[in-house]
């Protein structure tokens, strides 16, 4: 296995800093030491490999109580065990024993089949016994197209192009009867259905009012926090924006309950690596927001509509900068 360098093409900027889309996390991820192995071997499985992005998580903790996490997990939904487990170094660091026994507490604790370790430069990997708990030294990894072999021997099922909800967290959407204004609940019901769609909101890439709508990585599973006194455990649509001068912008869409005021808002938050800036809140228990904001849901399609609070919440968030 050899890791390429794919720097130049698929990272974006923000200000001076350079960051690449980690879809795993959704998120933004500055480019600097491990991150950047990590980067060019997520790239390298994608676009070598042929593996489909949603089999790619990064930093998916391990469910053995230790609180450690893996750098990178390849695993289809609903498989049995994971494919591989690759650990990542930062570049210059020399590969060590410490290393391997390190990746391969991850593979039993995942069951993966296969193990590499990189730091961007060499690369071990080894597949896995986990009868004899013991591991062999392989030259390559198996690509994407070599498994059809290798899911009967794996016992991976039916290998589904289904995206994968790590620490089997779930995306939760409130029902219309949580929300206080029983007037709030057509145009809250009709957010929500929006927000939580499985098919993607924005036809890529999606120009409104001078912005790119980059990618619509759908709906969001991880955990965030509390953000503007809700707590963000899932049921976000989160989407890459470059803004007109060339700056990307993570912004996530949820609708959701405020613990502080115990009334509901349509959430606009703008995200650039692990920072989330709650840029936008609409009142939806307020009868003459909703009102608007029906006005405005009838005027565009839904993607219009998104886009317009997204545009404002980049303003906002550059103009507090």
């Amino acid at each position: 296995m050899i890791i390429g360098n794919w720097d130049g093409r698929s990272t974006y900027r923000c200000g001076r800093r350079k960051y690449w889309l980690d879809r795993s996390r959704q998120r933004l991820v500055r480019l600097t030491g491990e991150e950047k192995v990590r980067h060019n071997a997520v790239e390298t499985l994608m676009q070598e490999y042929g593996y489909p992005s949603s089999w790619i998580h990064t930093e998916i903790p391990l469910q053995d109580g230790s609180g450690q996490r893996a750098d990178i997990l390849v695993k289809p939904a609903k498989a049995q065990c994971a494919l591989m487990v690759v650990e990542c170094k930062k570049q210059g660091v020399s590969l060590t024993v410490a290393h391997e026994e390190q990746a391969f507490g991850y593979c039993t604790a995942t069951g993966a089949r296969y193990m590499a370790l990189t730091n961007g430069r060499a690369v071990k990997a080894w597949m896995m016994d986990h009868y004899r708990h013991s591991k062999t030294p392989v030259d390559e990894l198996p690509h994407f197209g070599q498994l059809n072999m290798e899911q009967c021997q794996c016992g991976l099922g039916q290998l589904a192009d289904q995206p994968y909800s790590s620490g089997g967290e779930s995306a939760h959407l409130l029902s219309s009867g949580t929300f206080s204004d029983p007037d709030a609940t057509e145009p809250a019901g009709r957010l929500h259905e929006l927000i939580g769609s499985n098919s993607a909101v924005f036809t890529e890439p999606f120009e409104w009012r001078g912005h790119t709508f980059m990618e619509d990585m759908g709906i969001g599973t991880r955990p965030l926090g509390r953000i503007r006194g809700c707590w963000w455990d899932g049921g976000y649509r989160s989407v890459l924006v470059l803004s007109p001068e060339g700056d990307a912008y993570v912004v996530r869409f949820k609708v959701g309950r405020s613990d502080r005021d115990h009334v509901s808002y349509l959430y606009v938050v703008v995200s650039v690596g692990t920072r989330n800036h709650c840029a936008l809140a609409s009142f939806l228990d307020d009868s003459s927001q909703v009102d608007a904001m029906r006005e405005l849901m009838e005027i565009g399609s839904g993607s219009q509509f998104l886009a317009d609070l997204a545009v404002e919440a980049i303003g906002r968030h550059v103009r507090r900068s």
